[in-house]
């Protein structure tokens, strides 16, 4: 559903149909099969969309992006890494982006010999890197 926004220059509120979908560096920019061209697109700038949110599935092996950012990551003894800020997901592997206590982003390859756990109840993620991911 589309709710058109205060300056959008097509005010009629539709039911848009996603025909396509991709990512240009964060941004995710999606296709409608009701809109033909740039300049139909154009028109609805300033739109706010509405989707149906189908309910997650029960996977115990994926996580969504939303869940993790934020979450502490800690190793042995309690030792802070640092702070998830994205999922970055690619075609070979995941990685998750972690800000460390000193400000610097590092990325984690997301798999389980180094993200051993990710425990949502508990707000956390565990990390056991190899020797020189976090220097």
């Amino acid at each position: 559903m589309r709710e058109a926004g205060k300056d959008t220059q097509n005010t009629a509120t539709t039911t848009l149909t996603v025909s396509s979908q991709r990512w240009n560096k964060q941004i995710c920019l999606l296709g409608f099969q009701e809109v033909p061209d740039r300049n139909a697109a154009e028109a609805l700038r300033g739109s706010t969309l509405y989707g149906e949110v189908t309910a997650e599935p029960d996977d115990e092996e994926g996580w969504y992006s939303h869940e993790l950012e934020g979450l502490p990551c800690i190793g042995e003894g309690g030792h802070s890494f640092g702070t998830v800020l994205e999922l970055l997901t690619g075609p070979a592997q995941d990685l998750l982006v972690v800000k460390t206590p000193e400000g610097k982003e590092v990325m984690v390859p997301f798999v389980e010999e180094i993200v051993p756990e990710v425990d949502l109840e508990a707000r956390r993620i565990t990390l056991t890197p190899p020797e020189g991911l976090f220097d």
